[in-house]
């Protein structure tokens, strides 16, 4: 059972069974009201880029480019 909770920045960070964050999801992200994850797979992996950014987050970018991972969750009722 995956898990999760806000991190200080406000972005969503999916938790392991053992409780260690394993990413950090788009700040809009919202999870779904009375959903939780159960699973979830990696459904495709993207490239971004320090130039492909807005140009004001630019300067605090910390590498020229990255690989994005866009996960496939598996929601089900919370308890």
């Amino acid at each position: 059972m995956l898990d999760g909770g806000w991190d200080r920045a406000g972005r969503w960070k999916p938790l392991n069974p053992k409780g260690a964050m394993i990413g950090r999801l788009a700040q809009s992200f919202t999870p779904p009201a009375g959903k939780r994850c159960r699973s979830a797979s990696v459904l495709a992996v993207t490239g971004w880029s320090r130039k492909a950014s807005p140009p004001k987050y630019r300067d605090s970018l910390q590498c020229d480019g990255w690989e994005v991972l866009m996960p496939e969750p598996v929601l089900e009722p919370a308890r």
